[in-house]
Parts: C-alpha cells; sequence; structure tokens
C-alpha cells in the first residue's frame, strides 16, 4: 500500500494530524496498534486546555524537592532503580526550567496552545460532533488561601501576557455553582476558555469518520516496525500488508521513543497522568 504520509498513533493528536494532512491534499495511512481513541484519548481529563499556557516546570524550591524525593506525594512517583538512567533527562528539564529559560518557552509553548479551541471549534463542525464540546471551562478548588493566591499571580500573568480569561470565586460563589462540594473551601479559579468533552472517544472517532470521509485510510499495524526502505519509510499492517511513504509522523504520546531511538532520536520523555 502506497500513500505519501503514514501518521503512527490513532489518538486525538495523531487522528488531527492525519486529517489536516488528508485536508491539504495528502494520501494518509493512519496506523495503531488498536482501534482509533483506545489509548490515552479514551479515558483522558476531557479538557481541550485553552488556559495551558504554561508548562509545568520542574521544581527548583529546595523544600519542594525534599519532598517529592520522599517518593509519598502525587506529584511523582519513582522506582530508585530507574533514576541513574533518568538522571540526563531530568538534569536538562531541571535547567529549562530556570526562570529566563522557562519564559522563553512558555512564549513558544503557548503558540501551540493559542487556537486550540477555535481548532477544535472547526473540526468538530465538519466532523458534525459540535455538541461534545461544551464551553464551559473549567473550576480549580482550593482548601486553603495560600496556594490560590499563589495561583491567581500566574493567572494574572497568563491573561496579561496570552490573553487567557478566568473569574475568581469566593466560598460563595463557588458553593453556588457546584452545590455537591462540601464546604470549607477557600475558593476557586474558574477557567473560562476551555472546552469540557464529556466523551473524548466520541469525539476522536468522530474526527476519525471525517478523514475517511476526506479520503484518509485506518489500518492496524505495530509501530514497531517502523523502518526505511531506501527513501520511504515503511511499516507493516496486521493483515500482512506493507504501508510505504515518502514521510512519517510519530504521535504515540509517551510510547514515541519505542519507535524512534532506534533512529538516533530519543527525545526525554515523562509519564504523565491527566
Amino acid at each position: 500500500m502506497q500513500a505519501d504520509v503514514i501518521v503512527l498513533g490513532a489518538g486525538m493528536v495523531g487522528v488531527s494530524i492525519a486529517v489536516h494532512l488528508q485536508k491539504r491534499g495528502k494520501h494518509v495511512v493512519l496506523i495503531d496498534r488498536r482501534p482509533p481513541g483506545e489509548e490515552a484519548s479514551y479515558g483522558n481529563g476531557g479538557l481541550v486546555q485553552r488556559e495551558a499556557v504554561f508548562p509545568h516546570p520542574f521544581p527548583r524550591a529546595f523544600s519542594e524537592l525534599r519532598r517529592i524525593a520522599g517518593n509519598r506525594s502525587v506529584d511523582v512517583y519513582y522506582h530508585p532503580s530507574a533514576l541513574p538512567g533518568l538522571l540526563k533527562p531530568l538534569l536538562g528539564y531541571w535547567r529549562n526550567s530556570a526562570p529566563a529559560r522557562y519564559a522563553t518557552i512558555a512564549q513558544h509553548y503557548s503558540t501551540l496552545i493559542v487556537t486550540c479551541t477555535a481548532e477544535h471549534r472547526e473540526l468538530a463542525a465538519e466532523a458534525g460532533s459540535t455538541e461534545l464540546l461544551r464551553p464551559v471551562g473549567f473550576i480549580r478548588a482550593y482548601e486553603s488561601g495560600q496556594p490560590l493566591e499563589g495561583d491567581l499571580v500566574k493567572a494574572e500573568a497568563a491573561k496579561r501576557d496570552f490573553g487567557v480569561n478566568f473569574a475568581v470565586l469566593d466560598p460563595d460563589a463557588l458553593e453556588k455553582m457546584e452545590p455537591h462540594l462540601r464546604p470549607g473551601f477557600a475558593g476557586a479559579l474558574h477557567w473560562l476558555d476551555p472546552y469540557a468533552v464529556n466523551d473524548p472517544h466520541a469525539l476522536t472517532m468522530s474526527y476519525v469518520a471525517l478523514f475517511e470521509r476526506l479520503g484518509g485510510q485506518f489500518v492496524l499495524g505495530d509501530a514497531a516496525t517502523l523502518q526505511r526502505s531506501g527513501a520511504d519509510w515503511r511499516v507493516s499492517a496486521n493483515n500482512g500488508a506493507t504501508v510505504e511513504a515518502e514521510d512519517a509522523v510519530i504521535a504515540l504520546g509517551i510510547s514515541s521513543d519505542n519507535a524512534t531511538k532506534r533512529f538516533g532520536y530519543a527525545p526525554p520523555l515523562f509519564g504523565k497522568r491527566g
């Protein structure tokens, strides 16, 4: 089977890439080991996070590092035996979280975030699934005032620098919006821009249907079989066929390095539960 582009990974990211490439006149074959949307895109948080303009930085305060190093927090869980292999990427993560470097990274990172709601709104309209995108934002509640005040400073910076919208909820306003929460919260931040998605899998599948209507093809296959074939890329499909294309896109999330490291490209990746 010949294509212009192979896209490996049929989650939300891979499917969206495949749709856009197909719309630009490419013949795209989308490949995954399971049917589309059945990995992380099946049970994710269901948010299109327009407010997420700041990547999560590596902690730099000694007190925070000591707390996390105890391996008893919800922030990080690690196996001590894995630390030697993670030392280099962790040091790089720490280095790039220095204030000046982090500010530059956030500026570039924000360009990937700023169009996310508009892009999904357009794709959902084409796919006939607009009703799955609910423009209600999301609420983060705080048990004490100090963390709320700290995040409020960041929220004001996000609004000033990147046009992110939010509202501050006092305890009474929070109780009115979420009457089933237990009492005692100090307040909340209501991020106004994100879309809530009650069924991420259904949204992914609507994009798959759009992709196929545009002429794209999905096949079951193993990304681990990716190899060079002259000037092309080749992947084996489960039905015994071989898919070849001039270009390949890796959209395998946390498993991406399983396909790329044997070609000398192994970016540091860390699993993050949402």
